[in-house]
């Protein structure tokens, strides 16, 4: 007496009123019993057969046309209960019950993006969220009448060939780089038009938005490259800053944070003034040729050895002091403003050290040399300027020791001077014309030098160090006396030639064109044999000499 049981049938209601009649007694309970609601767990656009291989819960949708999907779920109700579907904000245009768990659905092209799908059973509706959704924008091809590359200046329209661009007009809106394009005309389903404005970037990504939909390339479109062609003037001072004028193509119709650099040294001031001119002040420097470079927006554009500044020029050389501490100092034009790693070389060698005074000149220590005249070469940045002869070292010898040699043996005589080398620069002496055996540098004054017999008066003593030549003259003699001992035979025949030896000491080592003279006649011939000997045929006559 309790209890009732009672069989319910089949229903898509949603929270229902419960009455039982006992007789003619009626009694009832609200909201006593519901059905469950329907829910999705399936959406796609496939044949039945590829339904029901497929577990894949989320359905893409083309965008041109109407598309039919089905909607696989639960609690769709036993036969049909006025079921409709509704995509977002949108009603399917029709709404086909299949069975308790499948229901069909035709959906209108549209071109937004994921979409919550819900339908309503009786009074019963279910829904999920971001179930299914429509196909992006693509796009394929751009075209321009050049290739997908605009001009800076001018703008140019653009033709997107893509797809899914929507069956009408949803707004679209093309987008280079980030930067919308001026005008879009939506054409048709797979051709939009649109409007690119001047500009100064490089290859850029290309966007289109249609409804809720976006899709984009990639380094699709590009402007045309900035290029250089002409720099006045070409040449720059050294010590002061210069304006120079780059005159090229595709530099902009505004300016777009203009920045010029000159080698590695960017431009103190960058100036832009029309599509084809931009003006810049680089600063005072020192090196040679070199490359200029503009950039403008992200387009860069440059021209080699177009840009040098002024070499440096010597002009004289003074306080030339080449002794103890050999220093000069230079005076020329463009040696720099400040200091450019300055370097001096003398001939081959560089000084030991170099000094930066002013733009005008420059200090050098100079290493010992002994070479005559020489070439100054100054480098300064990258410059070089340079005088021929402007320089020299010179050997001096003032005296010799001793100054008398005797006419036979050998004997060692040492040359004093000055700026004989610090070092054995391969040298040597002569004394008169004849070279001494040999010589052994002692010191930066002295050389000491084997000299052989000789005969003569009063000679020049001739130093030699590398190249240079110092000579003292009048500073060497040798022993003058010949000294008569006796002569062989003592008589001589009147008539017929008779041979006599003379003996005498001092008549050398070797033969200088010795001769022998009996009073005042000479005789023929004479011939050397000795130290001591020569021998001689007597001249003829009758007195006693």
């Amino acid at each position: 007496e309790t209890s009732v049981l009672c069989m319910i049938t089949a229903g898509v209601g949603s929270t229902l009123r419960l009455s039982m009649t006992v007789s003619n007694l009626v009694s009832s309970s609200t909201e006593a019993i519901s059905y469950d609601s329907p829910r999705i767990r399936v959406v796609n656009n496939m044949t039945d057969a590829e339904f029901i291989e497929t577990s894949a819960p989320f359905s893409n949708i083309r965008t041109g046309g109407a598309v039919t999907i089905t909607t696989l779920g639960m609690n769709l109700g036993s036969v049909d209960f006025s079921g409709s579907s509704r995509v977002a904000h949108s009603v399917c245009e029709a709404t086909i019950w299949t069975s308790g768990s499948a229901l069909q659905c035709k959906v209108a092209e549209g071109v937004q993006g994921s979409l919550r799908l819900a339908f309503t059973v009786g009074s019963q509706v279910g829904s999920a969220t971001e179930i299914m959704s429509f196909n992006a924008p693509g796009l394929q091809v751009v075209t321009t009448p050049k290739n997908a590359n605009f001009p800076v200046a001018v703008g140019e329209h653009v033709t997107v060939i893509g797809r899914q661009l929507g069956s009408v007009d949803y707004c679209v809106a093309l987008k280079l780089g980030g930067t919308p394009l001026e005008a879009t005309e939506w054409l048709s389903d797979t051709f939009v038009r649109g409007l690119v404005g001047s500009g100064l970037r490089a290859t850029q990504r290309l966007a289109i938005s249609a409804g809720l939909q976006v899709g984009s390339t990639t380094e699709m479109v590009s402007y045309d490259r900035t290029s250089m062609m002409t720099v006045d003037p070409s040449n720059g001072r050294s010590n002061l800053a210069a304006t120079v004028t780059m005159r090229g193509s595709g530099l902009g119709s505004w300016d777009m944070s203009a920045s010029g650099r000159l080698g590695g040294t960017v431009c103190e001031v960058t100036e832009w003034s029309s599509l084809t001119s931009v003006e810049c002040r680089f600063a005072h420097g020192m090196v040679g040729t070199m490359r200029l470079v503009a950039t403008l927006g992200e387009q860069v554009g440059s021209a080699t050895e177009v840009v040098s500044y002024d070499d440096a020029t010597l002009l004289r050389v003074e306080n030339i002091t080449l002794l103890r501490m050999p220093t000069l100092s230079t005076v020329g034009s463009g040696l720099g403003t400040l200091a450019y790693t300055s370097s001096i070389r003398s001939g081959g060698t560089g000084c030991e050290a170099s000094s930066w005074i002013s733009d005008t000149a420059l200090s050098c220590f100079l290493s010992v040399q002994v070479s005559g005249t020489l070439r100054l070469v100054v480098t300064t940045g990258s410059h070089a300027g340079s005088l021929t002869e402007v320089m020299s070292y010179g050997v001096f010898s003032s005296s010799v020791s001793p100054t008398n040699q005797a006419s036979r043996g050998s004997s060692s005589i040492t040359v004093a001077g000055i700026a004989l080398g610090r070092s054995s620069y391969t040298n040597r002496a002569r004394i008169g014309g004849t070279a001494v055996k040999a010589s052994e540098w002692i010191s930066d004054t002295a050389l000491l030098a084997l000299v052989s017999a000789g005969i003569g008066g009063t000679k020049r003593v001739t130093a030699t160090v590398s190249v240079q030549v110092g000579s003292v003259s009048a500073s060497v003699s040798y022993d003058s006396s010949v000294s008569l001992s006796s002569v062989l035979p003592t008589n001589i025949a009147q008539t017929g030639a008779t041979m006599v030896t003379v003996f005498a000491v001092g008549l050398s080592n070797v033969r200088y064109s010795a001769a022998v003279r009996v009073g005042a006649t000479a005789s023929e011939m004479s011939a050397w044999q000795s130290d001591t000997a020569i021998v001689a045929p007597a001249p003829r006559g009758g007195a006693a000499h």
